[in-house]
């Protein structure tokens, strides 16, 4: 699933009309399930803006900074890294899946 939430804030109301200017701050959030693996992955996302609006020439002008970062977390089944690690497993471990039952805990 999806989450989105934006916030705006108008610095020119703030600062009665000194300061014709806007920061907004947005969050971007999913939580998804590969279904041939069950394995969970998460994907968030932080935006930061600056928007400061001028008049130059009789023309209004706006000049915006956006910043995003991006933090994806994605579980891998044990099979994946077959090559590169030892393990001793049950007998008939399904190593081709994930075994996380709740995507929080691939943040905790």
């Amino acid at each position: 699933g999806f989450v989105c939430v934006q916030f705006d804030l108008d610095l020119r109301a703030i600062t009665e009309g000194v300061f014709p200017g806007i920061i907004g701050i947005g969050i971007l959030g999913e939580i998804l399930q590969i279904p041939e693996t069950k394995c969970y992955g998460w994907q968030l996302e932080l935006r930061l803006q600056f928007s400061f609006g001028f008049t130059a020439m009789g023309m209004n002008f706006r000049i915006t900074i956006v910043v995003i970062a991006t933090l994806m977390v994605t579980e891998q089944p044990l099979n994946v890294a077959k090559d590169d690690l030892l393990w001793e497993l049950p007998f008939n471990y399904d190593t081709a899946t994930c075994h996380t039952e709740d995507p929080f805990d691939l943040i905790k």
